[in-house]
């Protein structure tokens, strides 16, 4: 993320509401919200000196990784859209991800649905998703 100064002076920086993943998207919005241009160069790469990835982080258990990020995301869009609207996403979201559960991830349908039910139960009464909530979703 390269962004100028003044545009996190002005307008905040990334955001604590989210513990693992969604900060950068959220901010993304927040700033979309606002009318600022911005742009993204696709051809780049990025290269981690010390890191973990979430497949590794989460012992390449693929579930616990959409959940998560099927959790963030839904909890996010619930600022940026009406409430009706949200819930109508919220609906299609969860198709989405159960489609991707069971398409690209090659997951039973049985324990894709346990996955989409709990993040349908998660992130019903949530406005952040802290550390809590993150250690809950990867134990």
């Amino acid at each position: 993320l390269c962004i100028r100064r003044e545009i996190i002076e002005h307008y905040g920086a990334l955001t604590e509401e989210f513990f693992y993943g969604e900060e950068d998207f959220e901010f993304s919005m927040r700033l979309e919200r606002l009318k600022i241009k911005k742009a993204c160069v696709t051809q780049t790469q990025v290269y981690h000196k010390i890191g973990i990835s979430s497949h590794e982080l989460m012992n390449r258990q693929t579930d616990k990784k959409v959940l998560l990020f099927a959790v963030n995301r839904i909890v996010d869009m619930k600022k940026y859209l009406s409430p009706i609207v949200w819930r109508i996403w919220k609906k299609f979201a969860l198709i989405y991800f159960f489609f991707l559960l069971v398409g690209q991830y090659r997951e039973p349908i049985g324990k894709s649905w346990l996955v989409i039910n709990a993040a349908r139960k998660i992130s019903a009464s949530l406005e952040m998703v802290d550390k809590n909530v993150v250690q809950t979703i990867l134990s």
